[in-house]
């Protein structure tokens, strides 16, 4: 049975910690190419979309992943508060 991906809901905590990472494999050159959605026989898909820093999925991503540096760093004021960077960019 395909999945089926909620765009909303999510939204940034209230003053969020941002983190920032100076290096990273986020370079769009190493994007990958299959950007077309194509189903196949069995109703599967798997292909990328780029998504807008504004899509909840795109929020959602970087609160979590900002949550689980911050709680592996030990980062003060509380993992729940922090946030990557809009995005991870050349």
């Amino acid at each position: 049975m395909p999945r089926t991906v909620n765009q909303g809901g999510y939204s940034l905590p209230p003053n969020p910690t941002y983190l920032e990472f100076k290096a990273s494999d986020g370079k769009t050159s190493r994007w990958p190419e299959s950007t077309t959605r194509v189903v196949d026989n069995e109703g599967s898909v798997n292909f990328f979309e780029h998504l807008l820093p504004e899509n909840g999925q795109h929020v959602r991503w970087r609160v979590l992943v900002g949550e689980a540096v911050a709680r592996t760093l030990k980062l003060p004021g509380g993992f729940e508060s922090h946030s990557l960077l809009n995005a991870l960019q050349d």
